[in-house]
């Protein structure tokens, strides 16, 4: 390659998911039984029923599979159609004009919009006054030079302030819908909870993390500044490790299971594959004054889960199991090449199963 790919500087790592520690029972959903004293602070207070007697609560291992399978094809299935219709938008008509083969146009598409955006080394797009932003015209402008990398990354960083605001208003909306409760089989909350965060710290420490890694890795080779693919990658990760941890505590049945919330499987996933793409970058912790290479710092942050999915931690309750399928599957997308052997060909399926050409003629 004539270019040089790598990380500009030290990216930190600390996030979590977050066990909300309080005993479950069925009765505990219902309105004025689960109450948060602060939502923005660490300390949080709930009034609920002892816990049943029994066995702890497990999620049925078919049923959630199945759903997360199911939830998985569905989200790359429709980011693929979104990604036939941006590269629509962003070919010059004057291009499809000479092409002939109309069956096949996501491949003319995707090349343009490789050619518009290379890959290589990521410099941060610089922010303008602040008083630019209070204007339509501003912002308008300062969207224009962002990369789509950094689109997404914005919109999923306001997208969680968004949700995590409302659950400070709403708490019982918060506790119900973005986070995942064994044993409710309200198995749509494996996607919800990635947006769900317990605290302010919880919330900072985590888009401190998806802003280290996911503009630098959307603009890279295994994304190539396409937005769609990055929401499949980043939506599909959450869903499995939140799947991996919701089944881990099958592997230590008589330690009850807690609700679990929190995006850092998908973070893991980021920095998996940051981490193939990108060996020898260097990584500092937060607060730690040393740098360490990328592949080294995975390694032992995936020995020091696996070991808590063992169980070698008693008081210590992180979400190991989503930590590690996370860096797992960014390990393994990178790995295998899984944009070229899995998202383009999907993409160029959807076009032809869909008839995508016959909807755009009849649009024109």
């Amino acid at each position: 390659m004539f270019r040089r790919i790598g990380l500009p500087e030290s990216s930190g790592i600390l996030s979590r998911i977050s066990p909300v520690r309080y005993a479950f029972s069925r009765t505990s959903l219902q309105p004025g039984i689960l109450k948060r004293k602060n939502h923005a602070s660490s300390s949080e207070v709930y009034d609920v029923p002892s816990p049943p007697s029994g066995p702890p609560l497990q999620d049925n291992t078919t049923s959630i599979t199945i759903w997360t399978l199911a939830a998985v094809g569905t989200i790359y299935t429709t980011c693929a159609v979104f990604e036939n219709l941006n590269l629509k938008k962003e070919t010059p008509r004057v291009i499809t004009l000479f092409h002939r083969d109309k069956e096949n146009a996501y491949d003319l598409r995707r090349n343009v919009h490789e050619v518009r955006y290379l890959p290589g080394l990521y410099s941060p797009t610089p922010w303008p006054p602040v008083n630019q932003l209070f204007t339509p015209e501003g912002r308008q402008k300062f969207r224009a030079r962002l990369m789509p990398a950094e689109k997404f990354t914005y919109t999923i960083m306001g997208l969680n302030i968004g949700i995590h605001a409302l659950g400070s208003l709403v708490p019982a909306l918060w506790s119900n819908i973005f986070t995942h409760v064994p044993g409710s089989n309200r198995h749509f909350t494996l996607l919800t909870c990635i947006f769900g965060h317990s605290s302010l710290a919880h919330l900072g420490f985590n888009m401190y993390a998806f802003n280290s890694f996911m503009p630098a890795l959307g603009q890279d080779l295994a994304f190539h500044s396409s937005i769609a693919h990055m929401a499949a990658f980043y939506l599909s990760t959450g869903v499995i490790s939140s799947w991996a941890q919701a089944l881990s505590g099958g592997l230590r049945p008589r330690v009850p299971n807690i609700p679990f919330l929190g995006a850092s499987g998908a973070l893991f996933a980021l920095i998996g594959a940051t981490a193939m793409e990108h060996p020898e970058a260097k990584f500092r912790i937060m607060f730690v004054p040393y740098d360490f290479a990328a592949q080294e710092l995975l390694g032992a942050a995936m020995l020091f889960d696996l070991l808590g999915v063992c169980g070698a931690y008693k008081t210590l309750r992180l979400g190991h199991a989503a930590h590690l399928s996370g860096a797992l599957l960014g390990l393994g997308y990178v790995h295998f090449q899984c944009e070229k052997k899995i998202w383009q060909p999907l993409c160029r399926r959807v076009y032809r199963w869909s008839r995508m050409s016959t909807w755009e003629a009849r649009i024109k």
